[in-house]
């Protein structure tokens, strides 16, 4: 996955988001972040900061990533919504709060810089059935309140699109392999 940004007097930049971890699935881009999933799972970029702010990771358990492909919605500018397999997260991207330095004089010189903004999982739910999309429902009010100067309150439910994969037991009748039994 790579970032392509046109700069002054048409130098182009180019970014590596993303490489070695096998095929990106899907991508959704939103103000200043943008997420993508792959076989591992979930990854956010800040293009202000130019850093890769989380990962979350495939459900444990979840069948091939190839098989039940991640959905990403964002929600508003701060809530990515992640279907996968017959999960949905709930991701908040928010500012990361600060910490004050553990020694005198500002802390290691080999400590690792953390970036502006983090991610967290605010709800976590499992159904029973396989996810083929997500959206805030009704995604007209969120729309509305968002353009208007109403506060934009977070939606109270979701819409999915999802199907109930057959039962292996369902199908082994439906094509015998003994060529007597098909007579």
């Amino acid at each position: 996955l790579v970032l392509h940004e046109k700069g002054w007097l048409g130098h182009n930049k180019e970014t590596t988001l993303h490489t070695g971890e096998g095929p990106v699935y899907t991508t959704r881009w939103r103000g200043a972040l943008i997420a993508w999933a792959n076989d591992a799972g979930v990854k956010i970029y800040d293009t202000q900061s130019q850093a890769r702010i989380t990962y979350i990771d495939r459900p444990v358990d979840s069948p091939r990533a190839e098989l039940f492909r991640c959905n990403l919605h964002w929600q508003d500018d701060a809530t990515l919504l992640i279907a996968w397999a017959d999960i949905i997260k709930v991701a908040r991207v928010r500012a990361r709060p600060r910490t004050q330095p553990s020694g005198a004089g500002g802390g290691a010189t080999g400590e690792r810089v953390l970036p502006p903004l983090m991610a967290e999982i605010t709800a976590v739910f499992k159904v029973d059935a396989m996810l083929a999309g997500i959206m805030p429902y009704p995604a007209d009010a969120v729309r509305l309140a968002a353009t208007s100067s109403q506060i934009a309150r977070a939606p109270s439910s979701f819409l999915v699109l999802a199907y109930t994969p057959p039962d292996a037991h369902l199908l082994r009748d439906e094509a015998p392999t003994d060529r007597a039994a098909m007579a």
